[in-house]
C-alpha cells in the first residue's frame, strides 16, 4: 500500500493506493488532476477562471476551462433544483465572515445573486449580474472523482482520495473511516469502514464499530 498527501483544495489531500506493488505514475496522475482543478477553481488565485469570472464586466463573456464549465453547470443546477440551499454566489457573505478575501473586483455584489447571474454556453460564461462565485462547495468532490478515475486509468485496481473529509474509495479493501467527535476534535466519535460495491462505482458503510 502506498500513501502520499499534499496541500491542494484549502485541505490536506490523501491518495492513497491500495495495490500491492508501488505504483508512481498513478500517483503523480492523481495528484496532477487535483492540482488543475486547484489552479482553475480556486477562489484565491487570481488566475484561476474563478477569479476571471468574479472580475468581469458585466456582459463580459469569458471561456474557461472544460472542467471549470463541468463544475460550474453542476453548482447552478444544484442552487435551483435546491432552491437556493446550495448557492455558488455565497462569496460576499463569505468575504462579509472573512473567510474568505475580497476580490479585486469592485464593491461586494449581492450574495444572493440569482442563477440567471450567469449564463454558461459550454465554456463561455456571460456575466448578466453583479457577482461572485466561490466553487469551494463542489470542487473538491469532483477533483476527488477526476483523482480516482486518474488513478483507474493507470490501472489501480484499490484506492482512496480523500480532501479533508470529501472522501471516494473503490476496489475490495475495507477502508477505515474516523469521525472527529464535535466538542473534542482531538477524538474520534465514530467509525466505520467504506467498501466499493463494485458494478455500481459507488462507496457505502460496510460496517459499524
Amino acid at each position: 500500500m502506498m500513501r502520499r498527501a499534499q496541500p491542494w483544495l484549502g485541505t490536506v489531500v490523501e491518495v492513497t493506493v491500495g495495490d500491492e506493488t508501488s505504483n508512481e505514475p498513478a500517483m503523480r496522475a492523481a495528484f496532477d488532476v487535483i492540482a488543475e482543478v486547484h489552479r482553475l477553481m480556486s477562489f484565491h488565485d487570481e488566475a484561476s477562471d474563478v477569479a476571471r469570472l468574479n472580475r468581469a464586466a458585466i456582459g463580459e463573456q469569458i471561456e474557461v476551462h472544460p472542467r471549470t464549465a463541468e463544475v460550474l453547470a453542476a453548482a447552478l443546477a444544484m442552487s435551483v433544483e435546491s432552491e437556493g440551499l446550495f448557492n455558488p454566489f455565497c462569496a460576499p457573505k463569505l468575504v462579509a465572515w472573512e473567510q474568505l478575501p475580497a476580490p479585486a473586483a469592485g464593491p461586494a455584489p449581492d450574495w444572493c445573486a440569482r442563477g440567471d447571474a450567469l449564463a454558461l454556453d459550454g465554456t463561455r460564461v456571460r456575466k448578466n449580474a453583479p457577482s461572485w462565485i466561490d466553487l469551494g462547495g463542489i470542487a473538491k468532490g469532483y477533483a476527488v472523482d477526476a483523482a480516482v478515475d486518474a488513478l483507474r486509468g493507470c490501472g489501480v485496481r484499490a484506492g482512496c482520495v480523500n480532501a479533508g473529509g470529501d472522501l471516494r474509495a473503490f476496489g475490495d479493501i475495507d477502508w477505515p473511516v474516523l469521525l472527529r467527535d464535535a466538542r473534542r476534535p482531538e477524538l474520534a466519535a465514530w467509525s466505520t469502514q467504506l467498501r466499493d460495491p463494485g458494478n455500481f462505482g459507488h462507496v457505502f458503510f460496510a460496517r459499524e464499530q
